[in-house]
């Protein structure tokens, strides 16, 4: 199955706005899902339905929106991702 042509149709069938909606709707979902979890209120089968849920439309919004630059905004935040989990370890060595 070519998911980025089964995205595409998505796209047409419904429109980008409807999309986008939709893609707010699913994160939402998926972070009250994460609350729930938090107090034992959920199983990771909701938690697992509502991440994929998520990365489906985010697919969708990579095909709406420019995968270029978000390839390049991702690939600094990991950088910065990194660097700060690197200092915090470092932090972690000096106060011990």
């Amino acid at each position: 199955m070519d998911k980025q042509r089964v995205c595409w149709e998505a796209i047409e069938l419904w429109g980008e706005d409807a999309q986008i909606l939709k893609c707010v709707e699913e994160c939402t979902e998926l972070a009250l899902v994460l609350l729930h979890a938090r107090r034992n209120k959920t199983d990771i089968e909701d938690i697992a339905s509502e991440i994929a849920d998520v990365e489906i439309m985010c697919v969708q919004m990579r095909l709406i929106f420019d995968n270029e630059i978000i390839d390049r905004v991702k690939k600094f935040k990991w950088i910065r991702l990194k660097n700060r989990i690197f200092k915090a370890k470092e932090r972690a060595k000096n106060i011990a």
